[in-house]
């Protein structure tokens, strides 16, 4: 069984959502629970993240419990959610935390009682050994700055739009970006925004402004569909069509807009992909199986003339 909300529950209600009803608790009593918690459910990359724990959830027999606070910014709303897990000691746990750092105390208490942990998506701070499941994030930055370098003349002034620098993801996303330019070109970075909550209209307004800083940018790293997405809406609605754009992510928005020429490219993250192997791999630890420490998903360079490879993948497997 899986339950689906993203509203804050008590333990009573996650526990309660873990099992079959009364008449069947008896037959399913073996089956193992794991409470997924991400980040929110507000772009299709989570969506298919969710549907990849499904299914690799069904196909495992186990009870699935999906939570997320209403909007990825929303730590506190997270970190309640997390410690009704502790509270409600389910068999595993898969988190994708809000913020890498704040998140550690419940961290301690989840190793301290012993229950199996994983990283989906999104790593915690520190040396904690947890295994992670998700993009090379760095990498991913390298390939953007490659992929911009390539298009730009010398010396063109370029900018990064990123998530919340408290996530490590988009930290390493903007690290891996601005140092391979530092390194590797002659391009000036000009500029790195910090948009919490990653959401369109915060992409939107993060292009917005670094126009208005400098309107000789000529192109620009965007963390995340979400934000390419909102940044592509402000060059259409200024006229700053010229300026090139590379996101992150695999959803069919962003992609149709890239087989379209108004994306420069997008770096490949297969949220279903990640998903599925987190549940697996968290099953595996229950089995007593070691998993690894760093399990990274394909991250690939898709352009106009490899879009519609990736989407018509997407439409046939139902994972847009």
């Amino acid at each position: 069984m899986k339950k689906r909300t993203g509203i804050f529950l008590t333990a009573a209600l996650i526990l309660s959502a873990c099992g079959n009803p009364a008449s069947d608790q008896t037959v399913q009593a073996d089956r193992p629970s794991v409470i997924a918690i991400v980040k929110a459910m507000d772009s299709l990359h989570w969506l298919s993240v969710e549907e990849g724990l499904d299914q690799a959830a069904l196909q495992s027999g186990v009870d699935l419990n999906v939570l997320w606070p209403d909007e990825e910014d929303d730590v506190e709303t997270q970190n309640r959610i997390i410690q009704d897990a502790i509270t409600a000691k389910p068999d595993a746990v898969i988190l994708a935390p809000c913020d890498s750092v704040r998140v550690q105390p419940y961290i301690k208490e989840l190793q301290k009682q012993g229950t199996p942990l994983l990283y989906m998506d999104e790593e915690g701070g520190g040396r904690s050994g947890i295994p992670y499941v998700g993009s090379d994030n760095y990498h991913a930055g390298e390939l953007a700055a490659e992929k911009l370098a390539e298009s730009l003349p010398e010396d063109a002034k370029v900018a990064v739009i990123a998530g919340s620098q408290s996530q490590m993801a988009h930290q390493k996303r903007a690290g891996g970006f601005t140092d391979y330019i530092e390194k590797n070109t002659s391009l000036q970075v000009v500029s790195v925004k910090e948009v919490p909550g990653t959401t369109l209209a915060g992409g939107r307004k993060a292009m917005q402004e670094i126009l208005e800083e400098d309107p000789d940018v000529a192109g620009v790293f965007c963390a995340s569909a979400m934000l390419v997405m909102g940044a592509l809406e402000n060059n259409e609605a200024t006229g700053r069509t010229e300026i090139r754009l590379v996101g992150m992510d695999t959803q069919s928005d962003a992609l149709s807009a890239l087989e379209n020429g108004k994306i420069l490219a997008m770096i490949s993250q297969n949220g279903y992909e990640i998903g599925y192997t987190a549940l697996l791999q968290a099953v595996s630890s229950l089995e007593g199986t070691e998993v690894p420490e760093k399990t990274y998903v394909s991250n690939e360079v898709i352009t106009k003339e490899t879009a519609d490879t990736f989407l018509q993948k997407y439409v046939s497997e139902g994972r847009s």
